[in-house]
């Protein structure tokens, strides 16, 4: 759900926060036994600057490494935190992705898209249901590119109302020789709610997850 973040973030900032405060304790080290050194130098033979120079060099490239990435991980934690934000309007939208499994309420049926990459000598479309069940079947377009299938929701067998679920569309396209051909599937369903998994969102559609990244189409439900 949305109060699922993940806690990368902090820990990142965490890291960066302990690595500035080491750096200080190891330049204040540093400071202190250079004055030391300084205070009890031969003035006769004083010591050579060059290799603390080097140090000084060292101490600012390493803090200078730190603050940038102090700043990529505010970047993200903000670039993530828009992403969450827009996924949010995705929620009790319909939206289409890759994939053959969708929800289905009681009785309201599902919608696909399938894509053929030539002609086929014969379609059929089976709609299962999670134990592997099928529901509904029957004959689909045969020819190359896309089609449209929406299943009205009622098992063909019985006629009646299939339960609430996940169920997902098996698309059977044989050629000519009778040689399997592979349909490419995208799902559409309704968006309940969002999740952030390592950082990545995730758009919720009954049991499927989502990622924003992947979605192809967005509609307006219609109105019941």
């Amino acid at each position: 759900m949305v109060d699922g973040v993940s806690n990368s973030n902090s820990t990142n900032t965490t890291t960066t926060n302990s690595s500035q405060v080491q750096l200080v304790k190891n330049f204040d080290t540093f400071l202190t036994l250079l004055t030391a050194q300084l205070k009890n130098q031969d003035p006769m033979a004083p010591l050579d600057t060059k290799d603390f120079t080097n140090q000084l060099v060292q101490f600012s490239q390493v803090e200078q490494q730190i603050n940038m990435n102090s700043s990529l991980t505010k970047l993200i934690s903000a670039t993530n935190l828009n992403q969450q934000t827009q996924a949010l309007d995705y929620i009790g939208k319909d939206v289409d992705a890759p994939g053959d499994t969708t929800y289905s309420q009681a009785g309201k049926g599902a919608k696909w898209t399938y894509d053929l990459p030539k002609d086929a000598a014969s379609v059929t479309l089976k709609v299962v249901d999670k134990a592997g069940n099928v529901i509904w079947s029957g004959s689909g377009d045969a020819t190359t590119g896309l089609h449209d299938f929406t299943w009205d929701g009622k098992n063909s067998g019985t006629g009646e109302a299939a339960p609430a679920g996940d169920y997902t569309l098996k698309v059977e396209a044989k050629d000519s020789k009778n040689a399997a051909i592979t349909a490419d599937i995208t799902m559409r369903g309704k968006v309940d709610s969002i999740e952030i998994d390592s950082g990545e969102t995730m758009l919720v559609v009954g049991n499927t997850r989502i990622k924003l990244s992947d979605i192809t189409g967005v509609h307006i439900p219609a109105a019941a």
